[in-house]
C-alpha cells in the first residue's frame, strides 16, 4: 500500500524532505551556540529526530519502489528474490544441506535457491552432514533422524 497526499506525492518523499528541514534547523541553531551544553537541546530535538525521518522516508520510498516493481513479498522469500521458490522447476522433499554448510534446510528452503551444489542428506548420514536445523526454514530434525 502505497499513501500519498496528492496527485503523484509520495509520503516517504514528504517524510525525507521534514527530516531535511529538521537538520538544517537544528545546524543552524547549533552553529550560534558557543558552548556544548546550549547546542545539546537543538541536537535533540531537531537533528537527531530529523536524521531518523531521513531513514523513514527512504526505507518508505524503498518499499514504494520494491512494490511497484512487482517484488511486494515480505519476509525472507522478499529477500531472496520476487519468485524465487516458484520458479524451481520441481519440489524437493527431505532435508537437504551444502557442502560448506553448517545447517540442514528444508527443500524448499530460500537459502538453497540457484544453489545446484546442495545435496540431499539421507536418513542414515554417516555424520558428515551438518545436523543443526536451519534458522530461516526450521525443518523438523525429529521426525527425519
Amino acid at each position: 500500500m502505497v499513501v500519498r497526499f496528492g496527485p503523484g506525492v509520495d509520503v516517504g518523499w514528504v517524510v525525507a524532505a521534514v527530516g531535511i528541514g529538521m537538520d538544517v534547523v537544528g545546524w543552524y541553531q547549533i552553529s550560534g551556540q558557543p558552548t556544548e551544553a546550549q547546542q545539546l537541546p537543538y541536537l535533540a530535538s531537531a537533528t537527531i529526530p530529523g536524521a531518523a525521518l531521513i531513514v523513514a522516508g527512504a526505507v518508505l520510498i524503498a518499499a514504494r519502489r520494491r512494490a511497484e516493481q512487482g517484488g511486494s513479498r515480505g519476509g525472507i522469500e522478499g529477500l531472496a528474490g520476487a519468485g524465487s521458490t516458484q520458479a524451481r522447476s520441481g519440489r524437493r522433499d527431505g532435508l537437504w544441506a551444502l557442502p560448506d554448510g553448517s545447517y540442514l534446510h528444508r527443500g524448499d528452503c530460500p537459502l538453497l535457491d540457484g544453489k545446484p551444489e546442495a545435496f540431499e542428506v539421507s536418513r542414515d548420514a554417516d555424520g558428515s552432514a551438518p545436523s543443526r536445523a536451519c534458522p530461516i526454514c526450521e525443518p523438523d530434525l525429529v521426525s527425519a533422524a
